[in-house]
């Protein structure tokens, strides 16, 4: 299964509520594909105005981190079930 291709939601039931989890997965292949866009250009100048250098630093720092688990679906799911997630598929 090819992480583009999921979408995950899970539905927990907490003090009688239903509260919906949606999984979002970081795709490489839709990275690639938008790269060129203008949107996707323009994007590091858009952020550096809206957040500031130092915001920009610590969340690049912080994504290099989290890059296994919003990339790799399995490793993704893992985490959502350890939480208590229960997971629907979606393709």
């Amino acid at each position: 299964m090819r992480p583009a291709e999921v979408r995950a939601a899970s539905v927990q039931v907490t003090g009688g509520r239903k509260v919906l989890t949606v999984c979002h997965v970081l795709t490489r292949e839709v990275e690639a594909l938008v790269s060129g866009s203008p949107e996707k250009q323009t994007e590091p100048k858009v952020q550096l105005r809206m957040y500031g250098a130092e915001s920009i630093e610590y969340n690049r720092k912080l994504f290099a981190s989290l890059i296994p688990q919003l990339t790799d679906i399995n490793e993704r799911l893992r985490r959502m079930e350890e939480m208590g997630s229960i997971y629907v598929l979606r393709f």
